[in-house]
C-alpha cells in the first residue's frame, strides 16, 4: 500500500466515523468536551498532516529525479 493511500484512508475513515457519530448524537448541544469526537478529530488531523508530509516528500524526490535526468549541458545558456 502506498504512503499516500494510508493518509487518504485515514482521512476518509475518520470523516466517515465523524459523520456517523454526529448522526448518532443527533442535534444535541455539545456543551462539554466529548472524548470520542476529540479522538476522531485528532485522527482526522493526523491523517491530513501525514498526507501533506508524504506528498511533500514525493514532490521533493520527483524534483531530484528530474534534475538527474536533465543533462548539465541543457542547464547552461
Amino acid at each position: 500500500m502506498k504512503k499516500e493511500n494510508i493518509g487518504i484512508l485515514t482521512i476518509l475513515i475518520s470523516a466517515i466515523l465523524l459523520i456517523a457519530y454526529g448522526l448518532y448524537k443527533g442535534f444535541q448541544s455539545m456543551r462539554e468536551f466529548d472524548v470520542i469526537a476529540g479522538i476522531l478529530f485528532l485522527i482526522f488531523f493526523i491523517g491530513i498532516v501525514y498526507l501533506i508530509i508524504v506528498v511533500y516528500k514525493q514532490q521533493k524526490n520527483d524534483i531530484q529525479k528530474k534534475k538527474k535526468e536533465i543533462k548539465k549541458e541543457d542547464l547552461e545558456p
